[in-house]
């Protein structure tokens, strides 16, 4: 049993117990600065029972870790900035002030502390693959059944353990789109026919991949019959900035060069998605069918699929492909 003497009234009284509605929070600096300098910012603790719990902010994910420790820690109503105040104004010792019982809460056992992590987002392409977009007519025709199993960014935020800032950075990267409030990806074969268009239309025109703009393919007739925001999104998905000294006000004129990385691997997941498990390929023959996907002159590896699928050993050489469509659908992102 803890017990308290106050000086003041030369009377000892019993700690209240820790009956854990406390715990204290170790706050990095610059949390610890936003809650100083701003009485209105909330952090979230996210996790479901079968997860483990994180704290977001508006722009960064955090892990929680939970300690204990044996040294007592007094919650007290007074902060120490009052505390000190009084001090230099009555000249009162704080070890007297520190020891009234009036100001002691409870001692306090547990502790939480916070480090960085990486935001949890493995989940995000399965939410936004629920009803895909497979154009304007296709869209307009689906029933409100079929749209209603698609995901506002609220809902995302509510599923994922992640900022918001995090997750829409993700959602740029997977160029989701956001169709009357709710977000989704484009269906593989329609991405794959703009894809194909875009680059037709690309070598039509004689557009420098490494400096191509989105004003020019708005413009271009090829590519009218997508919406316009349809061919935003792509555009942004699989291009890159290009350092300049130029300053340009509008999006839509600023030069970008073409991702390749970014083009080639979405052809691979599409090229495996359409091999069936049986099916064996050798190395050869999938980079063979791989670069006629591709713009010419494309030189793609191996190493470009870790995580989609695998090279098998056969007579010792590295000339068997098996694919794992596991890894191609589950969502992890290429490592």
């Amino acid at each position: 049993m803890l017990r308290w003497r106050d000086r003041e009234n030369d009377m000892v009284e019993e700690l209240p117990k820790n009956d854990g509605a406390f715990s204290l929070l170790q706050l990095p600096k610059e949390l610890y600065e936003k809650i100083s300098s701003d009485s209105e910012v909330v952090f979230k603790f996210v996790g479901r029972d079968d997860e483990e719990a994180v704290l977001i902010t508006e722009d960064k994910t955090y892990s929680v870790r939970k300690g204990e420790t044996s040294n007592m820690q007094i919650l007290i109503h007074s902060s120490m900035d009052e505390m000190l105040a009084r001090h230099n104004k009555e000249n009162r010792q704080i070890d007297d002030e520190c020891s009234s019982c009036t100001n002691a809460i409870v001692n306090v056992m547990s502790q939480f502390e916070l480090s960085i992590t990486k935001p949890r987002l493995r989940n995000l392409p399965a939410y936004l693959s629920r009803y895909e977009y497979e154009g304007p007519d296709v869209d307009e025709n689906s029933s409100e059944e079929e749209k209603s199993r698609r995901l506002s960014r609220k809902d995302l935020e509510s599923m994922l353990q992640a900022s918001p800032k995090e997750i829409e950075e993700e959602l740029d990267k997977l160029g989701a789109l956001e169709i009357d409030g709710k977000m989704c990806l484009m269906s593989q074969v329609y991405e794959s026919q703009l894809m194909t268009l875009f680059l037709s239309t690309a070598v039509l025109n004689s557009w420098d991949f490494n400096s191509v703009t989105l004003e020019q393919c708005l413009s271009a007739s090829d590519l009218s019959e997508y919406p316009i925001h349809v061919i935003t999104k792509f555009f942004k998905k699989y291009t890159q900035p290009i350092e300049s000294n130029m300053e340009i006000d509008s999006f839509e004129k600023t030069p970008r060069k073409l991702d390749i990385n970014a083009l080639a691997l979405f052809r691979a997941d599409e090229l495996l998605s359409k091999i069936s498990p049986s099916v064996r390929f050798t190395v050869e023959e999938f980079i063979t069918a791989w670069t006629t996907m591709l713009p010419a002159g494309t030189t793609v590896n191996m190493d470009m699929l870790r995580g989609k699928a695998i090279a098998e050993n056969k007579g010792g050489q590295v000339n068997d492909m098996r694919t794992c469509k596991w890894f191609v659908n589950c969502g992890s992102r290429v490592s």
